[in-house]
């Protein structure tokens, strides 16, 4: 999924505002307004300039950009004097999974009139948020549902009358126009 400039920027400006806002708090029980009075345009452009820099490498998970990006987080909490808050560490660790395709995954439909031995990329797409080595669907009808598109302006709704409840659904990637 791609995300748009203005969508990471904003993305970027509330992190940072938090991250500001929380730095500007050392002392227990200041209030909002001297904190927020206390958030300099200066000092967000040169938070962001560190952070947003090529050097970081875009800050994704699992990478060393991260490592790069929380290190550098923690260095600016000790800076401001902030106390670790997880028993003593500015980090908590979160499990994350990451699920993806792997390119010589194969899907077989059977059942019908002729059997189907599908490869990935070239005759389907595919995903599942199960974190299986394999995903098997038995005894389930197939509902085809074109592009999948509910346009009511269009007056187009390729769901119309389909029960999919307990079905599997096949449907075209992309959009009309583009195949």
């Amino acid at each position: 999924m791609m995300t748009s400039k203005p969508a990471i920027y904003g993305k970027i400006f509330g992190l940072f505002a938090s991250f500001l806002l929380v730095i500007s708090c050392q002392q227990q029980n200041i209030n909002v307004e001297t904190a927020s009075n206390s958030i300099t345009i200066e000092d967000f452009k040169n938070y962001l300039s560190v952070i947003a820099s090529d050097s970081f490498m875009g800050r994704a998970p699992a990478t060393i950009g991260e490592e790069k990006t929380i290190h550098y987080l923690a260095d600016q909490f000790k800076i401001l004097g902030l106390k670790p808050a997880n028993n003593g560490s500015y980090f908590q660790k979160v499990p994350l999974v990451k699920i993806t395709a792997e390119p010589g995954m194969k899907m077989q439909i059977s059942g019908g009139k002729q059997n189907f031995n599908l490869n990935y990329a070239d005759d389907f797409m595919g995903n599942t948020s199960q974190l299986k080595e394999s995903v098997q669907i038995q005894n389930s009808e197939i509902i085809f549902i074109g592009y999948g598109i509910d346009s009511p302006e269009d007056d187009w709704n390729d769901y119309q009358g389909l029960d999919l409840k307990g079905k599997t659904v096949l449907m075209l990637v992309n959009d009309p126009g583009y195949a």
